[in-house]
């Protein structure tokens, strides 16, 4: 468990702890489930296999994610696992253009994925014939030797690591989405990765707590063009939804938090260059589960627009380019106006009163010792004023 201060905002880890004891359990429906996408005559396919969840969030994870939800499944029938995934796979179509799988967290967390179990599974996925393949995982869990026995296993002519890094922005991963990492250790996980011809997709969001959109938009922006210039083969940007067992339902809840509009989402894209929009892709902004419960809140558009617009950010994401994006950038409605009027009046700085004012209640909600909290402000205003990472 990681415990650089510099790092982990113990505040935040507290009350993720609770959040996390407190979250249920979704019943074991299935082992595997499988979700498939037709894009120009092209087959994508998504495959997740349950697990205990993300260890990350076993010892206080982002306020964002529910990723532990297996948190009560400590003695999963490993091999009614192994042969679900070997029939779900049987099931896909004899080609793909690309397949992304992985359990509920990281598919190279040793802790969720035991190395002998996460051998079989590449075993397994060896079969499937395509042209990318991809896996999520998080910076911390790439190792020179997982990376070869996936280069092993697996035979696409492309092999992805997706990581979740959010922003480069370390006050903001710390005290805003308690990633629990660096950006030293996202680069060096980028470098492992080039070493062994394996690229990268980084995630970069939007939609933070605690801070504006503004601040958001400057985080993601900058962001992006650091993931570029270390020469990752894709960003993807998306906006924070809520889920259940979050910090984020949390927040809605008392009123401190709410999504941010998919126009925040086409502000960033406005910044790059048609040669950089080739290699930033989009995601969430729409609710891909078949069970719309699993999300409580989307990033909003008005009624008026909202099918309209939806489907101008299919035509991005089918064919990033500054051609798809142009439509979006002109599209014209009362909700981007109004959107639009109110985030050129925000400092894309951190507004520490309003940072401070959560907190508080925070601490109060989740009975954090008031020492805790008040040595916890000092540092994080300190860090913030000092512009320190």
């Amino acid at each position: 468990m990681n415990d650089d201060y510099r790092l982990v905002n113990p505040v935040l880890r507290q009350v993720m702890k609770h959040i996390f004891q407190n979250r249920m359990s979704y019943p074991i429906k299935y082992y595997c489930d499988t979700r498939l996408e037709k894009v120009d005559n092209k087959f994508f396919a998504q495959m997740f296999f349950m697990s205990k969840g993300c260890s990350h969030d076993l010892n206080g994870g982002c306020t964002m994610c529910n990723y532990g939800y297996g948190k009560a499944y400590e003695n999963l029938d490993l091999v009614a696992i192994l042969e679900d995934v070997r029939q779900k796979t049987a099931n896909l179509p004899a080609k793909l253009h690309e397949i992304v799988v992985g359990p509920t967290g990281s598919l190279l967390d040793e802790e969720e994925v035991p190395g002998y179990f996460l051998d079989q599974l590449l075993a397994i996925f060896s079969k499937i014939e395509c042209d990318e393949f991809t896996c999520e995982t998080r910076a911390d869990t790439v190792t020179e030797e997982k990376l070869l026995l996936l280069k092993h296993r697996i035979h696409s002519r492309k092999i992805t690591l997706e990581l979740g890094v959010e922003s480069i922005d370390l006050w903001c991963l710390r005290n805003c989405i308690n990633k629990n990492t660096s950006i030293e250790t996202i680069k060096q996980a980028v470098q492992i990765a080039h070493n062994n011809d394996i690229q990268v997709c980084a995630n970069i969001a939007v939609g933070f707590p605690f801070v504006n959109d503004a601040f958001c938009i400057n985080s993601a922006v900058k962001s992006i063009r650091n993931m570029l210039e270390l020469d990752v083969s894709c960003v993807a940007l998306f906006a924070y939804n809520i889920r259940p067992g979050t910090l984020l339902e949390w927040l809605w809840k008392e009123g401190m938090y709410d999504c941010t509009s998919l126009w925040s989402m086409v502000e960033v894209l406005s910044h790059f260059t048609d040669e950089e929009l080739h290699r930033i892709q989009i995601s969430w902004y729409r609710n891909y589960y078949a069970d719309k419960s699993k999300i409580i809140q989307m990033p909003y558009l008005c009624s008026d627009c909202e099918s309209e617009v939806l489907a101008l950010f299919d035509a991005y994401r089918n064919m990033p380019c500054k051609q798809t994006l142009q439509p979006l950038l002109d599209y014209d409605c009362s909700c981007k106006r109004k959107w639009y009027a109110h985030y050129r009046m925000q400092s894309p700085h951190v507004t520490f009163p309003v940072v401070k004012d959560c907190y508080m209640k925070m601490g109060r909600a989740f009975s954090i010792p008031e020492d805790v909290l008040n040595t916890e402000l000092k540092y994080m205003q300190d860090t913030l004023l000092n512009g320190k990472e």
